[in-house]
């Protein structure tokens, strides 16, 4: 299944096996920015540019929740591998949901929250805002810690694969890493030119991805502290991840294309779009990745095909 949020309101599911389209019309009252499956599948989860958020079964077209975050529009969308669905506002407000539970966790972090983001397990949401990063135990519904960062806005956050790590990226474009009972922090030498707003974990663990505002995209060997810059993007980028197994490191941008790198050569292909590019995400068993645009289309990629031909100029046989 492939899930996607537009400015109309609306949220779109394609079942690629069928061919089936599900839409959901005026899903929220305002545009309908985030969204997340559920674990099995049978879910979603968005949100939309106000507060609000709600979960459906896809199937049925119900609605099994809905929450709003205190103030400000929700910036992030998170689903854990456990089930539970964190909604981050702007304002610093952020509401943790489990379906079949009735315990909500409502929390507030300093200033403005910019990102947020769940460790694998799912007892863990680390979420970056203004002056740090906000560690939560999901479990316990309690505050662990507040990596201060004074005078600096954090962005970008992820969770190590052993959630025992916690990357973020500031405004100053340096790249932070830190232990997660707060015993040891570092900060990865050399800064982006510009703010650091997404890093990502390699599935390993080994490696680093950091993007930045102006295009900027590097991968640090976090033993070693050494990074590869991957050059390519002429505008920011607004996502990075790696692919389910390791192989493949993708990223989004305003500059109207995605990329898809080959982690072991630093090899790329470009995935064209004909606006800025708003999202990309692999499928489960790393085969496909689909990105979604301003250009008002969602495309499906065959990775397969874009590794066999990744010196063809000919796109169109990759689209699926």
């Amino acid at each position: 299944l492939v899930a996607s949020a537009s400015h109309d309101r609306s949220v779109a599911v394609w079942n690629q096996a069928t061919q089936r389209a599900i839409r959901l019309e005026d899903a929220l009252p305002r545009e309908a920015m985030r969204v997340g499956f559920g674990p099995s599948g049978r879910w979603l989860a968005f949100a939309g540019e106000e507060s609000l958020a709600e979960i459906r079964d896809v199937e049925l077209n119900e609605r099994l929740a809905s929450w709003s975050v205190d103030g400000g529009s929700i910036i992030d969308l998170d689903v854990a591998t456990t089930g539970a669905v964190a909604t981050t506002g702007s304002l610093g407000s952020v509401v943790i949901r489990k379906l079949g539970s009735e315990a909500v966790s409502e929390f507030r972090v300093e200033g403005n929250a910019k990102a947020s983001a769940f460790s694998p397990s799912g007892d863990l949401l680390a979420v970056a805002h203004t002056g740090g990063v906000t560690l939560w135990d999901v479990e316990r519904a309690r505050r662990l810690r507040t990596f201060a960062l004074p005078g600096a806005i954090a962005y970008g956050v992820a969770v190590s694969p052993g959630g025992q790590v916690i990357a973020g990226g500031d405004d100053a474009g340096r790249v932070h890493l830190w232990q997660r009972d707060g015993s040891k922090s570092v900060v990865l030498p050399g800064a982006h030119e510009a703010l650091v707003g997404h890093v990502a974990f390699s599935p390993n663990g080994e490696l680093l991805a950091s993007a930045d505002s102006a295009g900027g995209l590097r991968v640090w060997n976090i033993q070693e502290r050494t990074a590869e810059q991957l050059t390519g993007h002429t505008d920011g980028i607004v996502r990075v991840l790696f692919s389910p197994n390791g192989e493949w490191l993708a990223s989004a941008s305003s500059d109207a294309t995605a990329r898809l790198w080959k982690v072991s050569t630093g090899q790329s292909v470009v995935l064209p779009h004909d606006a800025k590019v708003r999202d990309i995400e692999f499928f489960a068993d790393s085969a496909r990745v689909a990105t979604c645009s301003y250009d008002h289309s969602v495309r499906v990629w065959n990775v397969r095909a874009l590794q066999q031909a990744m010196t063809s100029a000919d796109l169109h046989s990759w689209v699926e």
